[in-house]
């Protein structure tokens, strides 16, 4: 494993190389050894201390959750558009009398469904009540897991809104990155016109 002198060392060798590039007629732009910088990019992150890696992995999986979940948001709002516009034209067709049963049909199914998960969750909350009163040890166990899943709960939270807060450093870098480039372009167009 690197020490921060060898972190320092190949950040220096980096600068100079940069320092020591030949400069483009056009802009602020320089050529240098892509190979030669890759390496020693190469060389820095390899020596990344695992917490940084584990970080990136956050990130990286923080990004493709993003990814699917507005790949998903997307499907299902298409998904519901779709099937939106299949009602509004089959309630046309069909007029008010097939929407009306349609609406008592549902509104029987959710009332069977609320009644049944309130018969469920009756039942667990008495099997629950029983087995608690029975045996300490089951209160002492159930108190010490409901506060294992409280604190994994914050800490999934924080490491959330810590890799959030991370990807919308890097966005807003690179948004200003890309901004520079849009500036250093349209002064370049001026130059021509």
């Amino acid at each position: 494993m690197r020490n921060d002198v060898e972190y320092l060392e190949l950040l220096e060798e980096l600068e100079q190389i940069i320092k020591d590039a030949k400069q483009s007629l056009i802009g602020n732009r320089c050529s240098i050894d892509k190979a030669e910088v890759l390496g020693i990019i190469n060389d820095l992150m390899e020596a990344l201390p695992d917490e940084i890696k584990r970080a990136r992995s956050i990130t990286s999986e923080a990004k493709t959750i993003v990814n699917k979940a507005k790949d998903d948001a997307q499907r299902l709002l298409d998904d519901a558009d779709a099937e939106a516009d299949e009602i509004v034209k089959t309630a046309q067709l069909d007029s008010d009398r097939q929407v009306k049963a349609a609406q008592e049909k549902a509104n029987s199914i959710l009332d069977r469904a609320d009644a049944e998960a309130e018969a469920i969750i009756k039942d667990a909350e008495k099997k629950s009540a029983e087995m608690v009163a029975a045996h300490q040890i089951t209160q002492l166990a159930t108190e010490q897991a409901r506060e294992t899943v409280d604190d994994a709960k914050r800490q999934a939270y924080d490491a959330k809104m810590g890799a959030r807060s991370y990807v919308d450093d890097m966005l807003g870098d690179v948004e200003h990155t890309l901004m520079e480039y849009v500036s250093e372009i349209q002064a370049c167009r001026k130059q021509f016109k």
